[in-house]
Order: C-alpha cells, then sequence, then structure tokens
C-alpha cells in the first residue's frame, strides 16, 4: 500500500465524481466497479500553495435491503485502487522557482452506505456517504446518486 505524500495537511474534497457499474443478484447482493475522481484541491504548506488531485478505480461487495416497493437501503465495501499527484509550488527567496510534482499509487480500503428511492422502474434517486482510505489519508464524501436502471 502506497502513501500518497499528503500527510501534513488535512485534504477534504469539495467534490468527485464516481461511476459506477453494478451487477445485482436476486438475493440483495451486488458487485460494484467504479471510476472515481476527486477534484483537485489546493492547500498550503510551509506557506507554499499545493494542489492534491486523487483518481482511481474500486471494486465492491454491496448488500442491498428493500424497505418499501421503491426505497432501499445498502451498504457496501471494497478495494480502492488509487493514483495521486502532489503539485507544490518551488519558491526560494521570494522567488518562485517552478513546480515539483510527487506521484504515488496504491490500494486501501474504501466502505459506505447509501439510500435508493426509485422513480419509476428505470430511474432512481438517492444519496451516498462514502469513506476512501488513501494510504494513512481518509477521503470522506457523501453526494446525491442519480441512476439508471437496464
Amino acid at each position: 500500500m502506497g502513501d500518497p505524500n499528503f500527510d501534513a495537511v488535512s485534504v477534504e474534497s469539495d467534490s468527485f465524481l464516481e461511476i459506477v457499474g453494478r451487477m445485482s443478484f436476486e438475493i440483495g447482493f451486488a458487485i460494484d466497479v467504479s471510476y472515481v475522481d476527486f477534484d483537485s484541491n489546493d492547500f498550503v504548506i510551509y506557506g507554499e500553495g499545493s494542489t492534491v488531485a486523487v483518481n482511481g478505480f474500486s471494486l465492491q461487495g454491496a448488500y442491498y435491503y428493500r424497505i418499501t416497493e421503491k426505497l432501499e437501503l445498502y451498504a457496501r465495501a471494497g478495494v480502492f485502487m488509487w493514483d495521486s499527484k502532489v503539485k507544490s509550488l518551488v519558491i526560494d527567496a521570494n522567488f518562485l522557482l517552478g513546480t515539483d510534482a510527487v506521484k504515488n499509487d496504491g490500494s486501501d480500503l474504501t466502505y459506505g452506505v447509501g439510500v435508493d428511492y426509485h422513480l419509476t422502474k428505470h430511474i432512481s434517486m438517492g444519496g451516498i456517504i462514502q469513506n476512501y482510505d488513501v494510504g494513512s489519508n481518509n477521503m470522506f464524501d457523501y453526494g446525491v446518486t442519480a441512476a439508471f436502471h437496464f
């Protein structure tokens, strides 16, 4: 497992995109394969501006519990295979010397819970809370979901 080299700060993503492909089974279990892209985030280390970007793929097992005909809860957990890139400004004696980039990758745990409300047979809306372990950092996100069901 790698370390994305931004342990010195707390990094919170303002937004993220997750595209999910799901194979569901009749008994409430599913397999989710997804691409996750956290928006680039700016932060400051030792007075210098930096940007971190994290993206990757996840493979998760999920269990869905149908409460009513239209409402279901789910929990999922699996592995997140990520890449990170930290870009830092290099400043010496108040002069900008350029940028320095550090890349890293790894595989870590991801888990979350969510709710889906089926508007029609083919369309659902919902919400999700998901935690992505990235090295020794946690990237905790929540969001609104929209899905089309075949």
